[in-house]
């Protein structure tokens, strides 16, 4: 049971890594396209759900969350990688 708890914790601490670096890069990508192609605003979208909104002010690119969006993305990919970490573990152990 212990082996399982500390697996569990390392697998979720890791979920939490890969989603973070993932929403860090979409946003980033983001900026560099509405940069490059002059755009006026711009919603982040996942699956429909809009987590972060680009907006040009005064000629300088400014970004916010969408607080309900940008929660539920972050929670969606934490369990989707745990999922994928845990699936793994199952499979690679029979």
């Amino acid at each position: 049971m212990r082996h399982t708890l500390i697996r569990w914790g390392f697998e979720f601490g890791a979920s939490v890594l890969v989603a973070t670096a993932l929403i860090s890069v979409m946003i980033s990508a983001a900026f560099a396209y509405m940069h490059m192609a002059n755009l006026v605003t711009d919603n982040l979208n996942v699956l429909g759900l809009s987590f972060y909104r680009i907006t040009t002010v005064a000629g300088k690119l400014s970004g916010r969350t969408v607080p309900l969006g940008m929660n539920l993305v972050f929670l969606g990919g934490i369990a989707l990688f745990f999922g994928l970490l845990e699936g793994r573990h199952r499979l690679t152990r029979r």
